[in-house]
């Protein structure tokens, strides 16, 4: 095959379109993946359709431990637009109320309730308790506090 300067040679045209599709999809051209964009707050990840935790969203949060159970491998942390539980994997460090967290993870469900699973979390320092509010049995079980309305 003849080259010259204005001919670029098939390999190298293969190449280049591989390289550019690569770069489109991480750069997130193409508008198709709903999970491009991570989910920054509870609030965000609490006001999703109740079948669209099960996609694994990509969340990349930050927030205050205000629960820990470590018989159930589970915490909770809370921003200003409400309180999320997160899984806690094998390697996750040592964590106290009051920390500040920085989780990413994706998106589940446990009991229906949205959930972050495959957290990998970093301690970032230590914070102020929000402040509690008063709740009622019912309110805890099904209202307004076990799943906030509104919140960013």
């Amino acid at each position: 095959m003849k080259s010259d300067s204005t001919t670029l040679h098939p390999r190298v045209a293969v190449a280049a379109g591989v390289f550019l599709a690569a770069l489109a999809t991480l750069a997130g051209c193409g508008g198709g993946n709903k999970t491009a964009v991570p989910l920054r707050t509870a609030g965000a990840i609490m006001r999703l359709p109740e079948d669209e935790p099960l996609r694994g969203r990509r969340v990349e949060l930050r927030g205050v431990v205000t629960f820990i159970d470590p018989a159930w491998h589970l915490l909770t942390i809370q921003d200003d637009t409400g309180g999320v539980l997160i899984d806690l994997p094998p390697s996750a460090p040592a964590v106290r109320r009051g920390d500040i967290l920085e989780v990413s993870g994706a998106t589940s469900a446990d009991n229906h309730l949205p959930t972050v699973v495959s957290a990998v979390i970093r301690v970032t320092g230590s914070g102020a308790l929000p402040k509690p509010q008063p709740a009622t049995p019912g309110s805890l079980a099904c209202g307004p506090i076990a799943v906030p309305a509104g919140g960013g």
